[in-house]
């Protein structure tokens, strides 16, 4: 597995009892027909069911586009919840290499990465896990953009080298490699254990809501701009404590050749870009 600036990450949502009809391992599991037109970046996404009933992220407003943050009651848990649209800046996190805000988000360029510092997910303490993030990925050649969590022992290190758990909410490349396919990977240990392709080939540069629902060590299940639960993985789900980060790389000279595939190498100035993102470690019936 590249280290973390060789990868693409975007969203996640957390939940407390993930219940399936027919439960199927998600993770290799590729829908069969499109998932739909990409949101407005007007649109909001949140939707929390965490104590007992429905808050709609309607209810939030923005506020000179700083963070807000929502404490729920009997369980005691915490969200957080950013707009990068419309100039809006990125208050608590931590940046890397080339990245700008404006009018559809906040731009990140080849060598940039966002690194957010203040949630720890997926602890004995807080074994819940739900991150959204709307984003999109950039139309060119040789690029790999991403949003994760991931250990933080192993954020720039080779999974090879660092064997930790990880979870690539997406990560996209470019048209040259696999039709410029978003996918999203679970690692348990460094080791790959499940991958799926959340929206169809050549989708990847659209904006879209990526999500998952994760409860430390047994269910984690996915789902895309608020639509049906993809279904529910139970086995190789991580144990270990993870941060958020996103970022973009040139990936034009992986060894083997796999990232241009043949194809021409694209420029570095064109950015991915991401719109909203949603973190939580609240209990969510899915």
């Amino acid at each position: 597995m590249p280290a973390l600036e060789h990868m693409l990450v975007v969203t996640l949502i957390v939940a407390t009892s993930i219940v399936s009809a027919s439960p199927i391992d998600l993770l290799h599991k590729s829908p069969s027909s499109p998932i739909g037109p990409p949101i407005s970046t007007s649109t909001r996404f949140l939707r929390d069911s965490s104590a007992g009933g429905a808050v709609d992220s309607a209810n939030l407003t923005r506020r000179d586009c700083k963070p807000q943050s929502v404490t729920y009651g009997p369980n005691n848990c915490d969200s957080v919840y950013q707009w990068f649209e419309n100039n809006c800046g990125n208050p608590g996190y931590t940046l890397d290499g080339p990245s700008n805000s404006g009018a559809e988000g906040w731009s990140i360029y080849p060598g940039g990465s966002i690194a957010y510092g203040s949630m720890q997910f997926n602890t004995p303490q807080n074994p819940h896990t739900q991150i959204s993030v709307k984003m999109r990925g950039p139309n060119v050649n040789g690029k790999d953009a991403y949003a994760l969590i991931i250990e933080p022992r192993c954020a720039f290190q080779d999974q090879s080298n660092c064997r930790g758990d990880e979870l690539d909410i997406a990560e996209m490349h470019g048209p040259s490699y696999n039709g410029g396919q978003a996918q999203a990977t679970l690692f348990k240990g460094g080791v790959q254990v499940g991958q799926f392709n959340p929206v169809p080939s050549g989708d990847y540069s659209a904006m879209h809501v990526y999500e998952f629902y994760m409860e430390r060590g047994s269910a984690l299940t996915f789902r895309v701009d608020v639509g049906n639960w993809l279904g529910t993985k139970t086995d190789n789900i991580p144990t270990n404590m993870m941060q958020f980060y996103a970022g973009m790389w040139d990936c034009s000279n992986a060894g083997g050749g796999w990232c241009l595939n043949g194809a021409v190498d694209g420029p570095n100035n064109v950015p991915m870009v991401i719109a909203e993102i949603y973190f939580s470690n609240c209990p969510v019936q899915v």
